[in-house]
This record gives C-alpha cells, structure tokens and sequence, in this order.
C-alpha cells in the first residue's frame, strides 16, 4: 500500500529503470517505472500473485519526462489505483497494467502530458472499473487515453463518468476483448477517433 497527502515522486534525471528477468522472451527486459509491482520474474504470466495493492490518491508520480512510466504491475490482483501520474516519455505507458491484473479498479485517476498511452490494460485483466478518469493528452499525436492490448481477452471493462480529451483516440479496443461498457464519458477533442474498436 502506497499513499500520501499531497505528496510528490519525482523522477531524478538520471534514472534509468530496474533491470528485470523475463521469463516469455528470455534475457532481461529494464522496465522504466517509477512504482513496480511484481512477485518474481518480470512477464512470468505463471508466476505467483499478490492481492490488494492500492495507491492512493494523495500522490503525484512526476516522471519528470525521464521514465517511460508511473506505475507498471503485473499479477496483482483486486488493486486499486488513484493516483495522479505526469510527464511521461516516449516508449512507455503512464499507467502500465501488466498480464493477470483482474478485478482492477482505477479510481479517479489524473493523467497529463504522457507520449503513448495514459493507461494500457494488458492480458487477463478481466472486470476492470475505471471511475471518473481525468485524462488529458495535450493535443499530442499518436497517443491513446486507454488501451486495450491485442487478444489480451479482457473480459469487462466498465468505465464511468470523467473526461479523455485533446488525444488522437480516446479509447482503443484492440482485438480479442469485449465486452467494453462506457457510461457518461466525455470524450472530447479527439483527433481521429473518440472510441476505436478493431
């Protein structure tokens, strides 16, 4: 559990990630975030799970435009997110949900000024809630507010009320997940297409 009141992480200009094990493709992967959840080897979709991790609401994580990403986890089941996450760089994910992350709950989160995705959802993360979002990508080109992966078979995601705006696609539904329902979203600003579904 990681909380704050009013409480920055920034990334020092010289950061460089964390040097992880990969398990599917062998070698090492650096995975440049600056909160990481992980039991055991980076991308072991058979590996061990952790429960009920949670980062609240009263933290900004500042990558500072030097690390790709604020939070990455993977295998962490029924967590919570609520965090404000900035200044990304490209090559990354400002929130980066790794395989296996089901029950998901993102809640209230803030994303700004990020150079792919403000949230991609990987494989198996089935019933996933993100409640009032505030997604905000700066008219930048070639970045998504949410981003489901290709045959990541997610199965449900539900996302209420809040505001994706100024980005080229609001949401991006890769192949292979479904169902997907959106309940008084804002899309807005949107530079090719507010929902896209492949």
């Amino acid at each position: 559990r990681i909380d704050g009141n009013n409480a920055t992480i920034k990334a020092a200009a010289g950061f460089v990630g964390d040097t992880l094990t990969n398990t599917d493709a062998g070698g090492t992967t650096v995975v440049e975030a600056l909160l990481l959840f992980l039991l055991g080897d980076y991308n072991n979709t058979g590996g061990p799970q952790r429960k009920n991790a949670f980062v609240g609401a009263g933290l900004t994580l500042n990558c500072n435009e030097v690390s790709n990403s604020g939070i990455y986890m993977e295998r962490m089941v029924y967590a919570t997110v609520q965090c404000k996450v900035i200044n990304t760089t490209a090559g990354g994910n400002a929130i980066d949900i790794g395989p296996y992350c089901w029950g998901l709950h993102l809640d209230g989160i803030t994303v700004e000024n990020f150079s792919e995705n403000a949230v991609r959802i990987g494989i198996g993360c089935n019933g996933v809630t993100i409640t009032s979002p505030r997604i905000w990508g700066d008219t930048k080109t070639g970045v998504s507010g949410i981003l489901l992966g290709v045959v990541s078979n997610i199965n449900g995601l539900v996302i209420n009320g809040g505001f994706i705006e100024k980005l080229d696609y609001g949401l991006y539904i890769s192949r292979g997940n479904g169902p997907v329902s959106i309940n008084g979203t804002n899309f807005e600003v949107c530079g090719t297409n507010c929902i896209r579904v492949e």
